[in-house]
């Protein structure tokens, strides 16, 4: 159908000759093909060689680029179809009018490559589009592949040891490993059989009976008891504060062995005596004979760091 009228000579007459076409290409280069640019199709396997730092492809899971392409579309097919539907006479006076071209010995051909120009843009824009569209959708229903049992998220940092097995990750996103979710953005490392080593948690935990707040880092025995943590914040363990920023350390039993406390805490205490033997003409000369220990509380200052035995007595204490 014809477009006639003053519509045809006032709206699409802006759109006509030389100054068309450069707006056309500048605008077919900013806006579209953005899926093309961006949208990656999952990946199916992990290609990386040992002793090597490797970032986990993304593949694109926002539909934004594939919206942009559709407007893209929308953008390029109406001035194409209105122009297409122009008779040779309403472009030669719409473009006499707007653009200066009176004199344009070629109208139509003007007309014949603008409107190839806008296709082909809105064509691109289409392909563009519909590759987007299935490949995000792709992205958001194929998982990761996994490493080791474990599938992290697209743009993660995975090292790799020799041997091929995971030496450290650094997640892009919080992560769950064996039960317990790492912070994003945060060092995990693994000892060679694929255990976590250490990380910190993404959100409040309780680990072998012992809560932890988000934030803490972790460090885990061999045999995979904690070893110890760095709190991020005050924390109450078995009864006694622990203040934020230092170590508490545990025994393989899950007992703490020594941590610095947040407030004045009385705590029971083992006091140890010896009684001195000499044995040579030296007074320096001298055995001990066995233990002799008495139990007592003691009233602890905030900041003091304690050593407890395994029953939980504390046997030594120090301020920093």
């Amino acid at each position: 159908m014809a477009v006639n009228g003053g519509w045809g000579q006032g709206l699409l007459g802006r759109w006509l000759g030389v100054r068309l076409l450069i707006f056309g290409l500048i605008s077919a280069i900013t806006t579209t093909g953005c899926s093309f640019l961006w949208v990656r199709e999952p990946p199916t396997q992990l290609n990386a060689g040992p002793s090597s730092r490797t970032l986990l492809p993304s593949c694109g899971d926002s539909y934004t680029a594939p919206a942009m392409d559709t407007a893209a579309v929308l953008f390029f097919a109406l001035p194409t179809i209105g122009l297409a539907s122009m008779s040779k006479e309403e472009f030669i006076k719409g473009e006499s009018s707007s653009s200066g071209l009176a004199g344009d010995r070629h109208p139509n051909t003007t007309r014949f490559v603008a409107v190839g120009v806008f296709a082909a843009m809105a064509l691109t824009g289409l392909v563009s589009a519909i590759y987007g569209y299935h490949y995000v959708a792709n992205c958001r229903t194929v998982p990761m592949p996994t490493i080791q049992g474990i599938t992290f998220k697209a743009g993660t940092h995975v090292g790799f040891r020799n041997d091929g097995s995971i030496s450290e990750a650094t997640p892009s996103d919080d992560t769950t490993i064996g039960g317990t979710t790492y912070k994003a953005e945060t060092e995990v490392k693994f000892r060679a059989s694929g255990e976590v080593q250490s990380g910190f948690l993404a959100a409040d935990a309780t680990i072998q009976g012992t809560a932890f707040k988000a934030g803490t880092e972790v460090w885990f025995h061999v045999d995979g008891g904690i070893g110890f943590v760095t709190l991020a914040v005050n924390s109450n363990i078995d009864g006694i504060t622990y203040e934020a920023g230092t170590k508490v350390e545990f025994y393989r039993s899950g007992k703490v062995e020594s941590g610095t406390l947040a407030a004045d805490t009385a705590l029971p205490t083992l006091e140890i005596s010896r009684v001195g033997i000499v044995l040579g003409p030296s007074v320096g000369d001298i055995a001990y004979s066995p233990e002799e220990t008495t139990e007592e509380i003691i009233t602890y200052r905030a900041g003091t760091t304690v050593k407890f035995d395994a029953k939980g007595r504390v046997v030594g204490a120090g301020r920093r």
